[in-house]
């Protein structure tokens, strides 16, 4: 496996279970159901998290072959 597609694997692995819990069994049972202003923050909190997590796996990658 390529190293880029180990890491969109990992990326994956963090956002897609983090958004299925989020919207299919902590949202709908919560005082933000429904599609507002606060589940485009969700959103947006799990995908702003993606950059540094792939930056940092980057950085150890990089460090790790040098």
């Amino acid at each position: 496996m390529s190293y880029w597609r180990a890491i969109g694997l990992y990326a994956l692995t963090y956002a897609l279970p983090t958004l299925a819990i989020g919207f299919f069994i902590v949202i709908p049972g919560s005082c933000i159901d429904g599609f507002n202003e606060m589940t485009i923050g969700f959103v947006g909190a799990v995908l702003g998290a993606l950059p540094p997590f792939l930056l940092l796996l980057w950085q150890t990658r990089k460090a790790s072959v040098a």
